[in-house]
């Protein structure tokens, strides 16, 4: 069925990059972007790890959360608008992370250990709250990689989706953990959670030298 394109609404992000950071090699986030599904996702083609608390649990690998639980459906309910299946500007019938505790703080932590390494690239959904939203990912050692905000929120918090925005970072030298949250204070929910890993490719001298042992090799077969 057609989809109605939905009107633009006031998205101005704002990032505030600490000197670190800048100094590495400049911005590691996606600006916050109008997110109805999965394929709104920048990390939509990507194989790693996707989470929609859809089966009622946080149970994907190698990640924990400070605070929340899941929630869903109901009235005032924000998942991600096509999760019941429809596109239709409502977010009642699915399940979404509903964050009370912390004021309104949620830090996303990953297992290196359980995931064989730290991901490269993280994101999430935010779906509901008020005023700013803030943004907040850390390297391997912890230290942070800056904050992006985002003002988004509309204000209500029953079930409408124009107002949900994707917040999302590439960083190869591993992410340990995000915080995200409102500058109210207050409870916010979140879905789909993005995480995984890209291997670089052989750079040029990488492949040159391959093909080096592989000429050798042959020679000394001959």
């Amino acid at each position: 069925m057609p989809i109605a394109p939905m009107s633009k609404m006031t998205c101005v992000p704002i990032l505030l990059l600490l000197a670190s950071q800048a100094a590495a090699g400049g911005n590691p986030y996606f600006e916050p972007t109008a997110y109805l599904g999965a394929t709104d996702s920048p990390f939509y083609e990507r194989s790693g790890y996707f989470e929609d608390f859809e089966d009622g649990q946080l149970n994907t690998l190698g990640v924990s959360f400070s605070a929340g639980r899941v929630v869903g459906p109901g009235f005032n309910v924000d998942s991600v608008d096509a999760d019941d299946g429809f596109i239709d500007g409502n977010g009642n019938d699915g399940k979404s992370w509903f964050v009370v505790g912390s004021a309104g703080l949620l830090t996303v932590t990953f297992d290196a250990q359980a995931l064989d390494g730290l991901p490269t690239w993280a994101g999430i959904v935010w779906t509901d709250g008020r005023n700013d939203v803030m943004f907040e990912a850390f390297d391997a050692n912890g230290e942070s990689l800056g904050i992006m905000s985002s003002a988004t929120s509309d204000g209500n918090s029953y079930g409408g989706t124009a107002e949900d925005r994707f917040f999302g970072l590439d960083w190869e030298g591993g992410i340990s953990s995000f915080n995200l949250w409102n500058t109210a204070e207050l409870p916010m929910e979140v879905d789909h959670l993005w995480y995984g890993t890209i291997i670089p490719a052989p750079g040029a001298a990488s492949v040159i030298s391959i093909l080096a042992l592989v000429a050798a090799g042959r020679r000394r077969r001959h």
